[in-house]
């Protein structure tokens, strides 16, 4: 059998990512992950939130660490869909519509720390969206958009096969010990060995660590909105949005204009934080996943994407499960957890357009064993150990 020197569990847009950087610094790489499920209703095995096609990407953020990350990985898109001829990104700009004063002066400090190309004016009428008046807003220009998360994932194992990797399909189910470093069991029985290992599996990486880790996995909906097709361009190029409403059950919002879907269609898909959702774990994420139990989230879904889109005339709505999975500082967790085991998982809703940054940083770490960032805190990124406990919410 052979010993890489790294294998990267979890092959989402984190592990991807993680997997292509390692194998591009010379490190005899391997990926292992399970392939999006034909029909989700009867799959047994894990669940990743990149089976999607649209997704904001956005430099700004109220967080300086969440911003630098997506500076970061925004300016490599260009360079990755040129190498591998796999379109991911329309840079259709941002619209950030909140009112909360805290939030406010966040991001205004964000945008002054980092330079950022962001403009702030009010919501006025004339908008794409119908937005509470006179409320600040924050414009973002290109390269601000979204992108298509499938195709992103795409993008990252062909540069990743590229320069050497490998990659391999399959379910880990434990990490075990070995006299040389570890080896990946898989549900099939395809193990892998390898002297370190970097766990990239999201909402499922609790299952293969040797300690409980400080993490909330929630349910969470969001409403695909069909639209003619002969509307779409025009839908296509309108700006993301991101909006922080003060009423209503949503603790925030954000629109992905018209993409179209592996099904051929077009949709504009709203995705929102409500109130009173439980963490899931154990088969429970599956079953959220696999159940129809996010069609009991459609009627505030569609209400809020009728109320934001008023003109658009929709050909009906469909809810689609995904998991969001929280991390007791709000930025992913990039560590190591024992010697020679590493993570990168913890995206706090936020990590699909960074993801490239995020796998950067966890492979420098793995390959030199030591935090070398000039910019950011490694503590700020710190494995937590124990019951989830998130501090006070970075706005």
């Amino acid at each position: 059998m052979t010993t890489y020197d790294v294998a990267v569990v979890g092959l989402g847009l984190i592990g991807s990512a993680a997997l292509r950087h390692l194998s591009a610094s010379g490190l005899s790489a391997v990926g292992v992950g399970a392939v999006e499920p034909d029909d989700w209703a009867v799959h047994a095995g894990p669940f990743a939130s990149h089976y999607d096609s649209g997704r904001v990407t956005r430099r700004l953020d109220a967080r300086r660490e969440w911003a630098i990350l997506a500076d970061r990985a925004i300016s490599t898109y260009p360079d990755l869909e040129a190498e591998t001829g796999v379109r991911f990104h329309e840079p259709v700009g941002l619209l950030f519509a909140r009112n909360d004063t805290k939030g406010v002066e966040a991001h205004r400090a964000v945008i002054a720390d980092r330079g950022l190309d962001v403009e702030e004016s009010l919501t006025s009428d004339d908008l794409p969206y119908r937005l509470p008046s006179g409320w600040p807003l924050f414009t973002e220009s290109t390269p601000a958009g979204f992108i298509d998360p499938r195709r992103m994932l795409a993008a990252h194992l062909v540069a990743a096969e590229r320069t050497g990797a490998t990659v391999r399909r399959g379910h880990v189910v434990a990490i075990e010990r070995t006299a040389g470093g570890y080896r990946a069991v898989t549900g099939d029985g395809d193990n892998v060995e390898a002297e370190r290992v970097l766990l990239a599996a999201g909402a499922y990486v609790a299952d293969l660590l040797p300690v409980r880790p400080a993490m909330s996995v929630l349910p969470e909906a969001v409403v695909l909105g069909e639209v003619p097709a002969d509307r779409a361009a025009a839908l296509r190029h309108m700006p993301a949005l991101i909006h922080i409403p003060d009423v209503g059950p949503f603790a925030d919002i954000y629109v992905v204009p018209a993409t179209r879907y592996p099904d051929g269609r077009w949709y504009i898909k709203l995705g929102g934080s409500l109130a009173g959702k439980r963490p899931v774990d154990g088969d429970d994420r599956n079953v959220w996943m696999a159940g129809s139990a996010a069609d009991d989230d459609l009627p505030p879904l569609r209400a809020a994407m009728l109320d934001l889109l008023p003109e658009v005339s929709f050909r009906r709505f469909v809810a689609k499960p995904c998991l969001i999975t929280k991390t007791n500082h709000h930025l992913p967790y990039v560590d190591e957890v024992d010697t020679g085991l590493f993570i990168a998982a913890g995206g706090n809703g936020r990590s699909a357009k960074s993801a490239d940054a995020i796998g950067a940083v966890a492979a420098d770490l793995v390959t030199h064993g030591s935090w070398r960032d000039p910019e950011l805190d490694r503590n700020s990124f710190r494995f937590v150990e124990g019951p989830f406990e998130a501090g006070a919410h970075p706005y």
